[in-house]
């Protein structure tokens, strides 16, 4: 008899570790992966011969930039939620060959760093215009 009531104890501590462990998984996982914000902006990037600005609030533009040359661009995020925060970057397109940049920060609550995209531009490149879409997806962190 006492041999059982050790042996239900047992499977009954098992199947409570177990429910456990599933329960933590299954928070980590949800909290991982709940994507805040998402955004995609039009990048472009005109290789020439002379340099160019262009200012603008809604693409992220790189200007007129000549052979063997560069531009680079700042992008500001601060996490205002209370919880850290993940983003990532990504870009596709013909531009793609030509940024370089994090392809993730992490962000504390409250934190707020500055990350740089630069367009770089080889010395045998072929002048033309070049684009693509730049995308910025912002999830809570772990």
């Amino acid at each position: 008899m006492e041999t059982k009531k050790r042996f239900y104890v047992l499977i009954s501590v098992l199947a409570f570790v177990s429910v456990l462990v599933f329960l933590l998984t299954l928070r980590v996982n949800m909290t991982g992966s709940v994507v805040l914000d998402e955004k995609v902006y039009i990048a472009t990037l005109s290789v020439s011969d002379h340099v160019g600005f262009d200012v603008n609030g809604t693409a992220l533009t790189f200007g007129s930039v000549p052979l063997g040359g560069s531009s680079v661009r700042k992008l500001t995020f601060a996490n205002t939620h209370p919880f850290p925060m993940i983003v990532e970057f990504g870009v596709d397109g013909d531009i793609s060959n030509f940024l370089f940049f994090e392809k993730a920060i992490y962000l504390e609550s409250g934190e707020e760093k500055e990350v740089k995209v630069t367009g770089v531009v080889p010395l045998n490149e072929t002048f033309g215009n070049y684009s693509g879409n730049f995308y910025i997806s912002m999830r809570r962190g772990i």
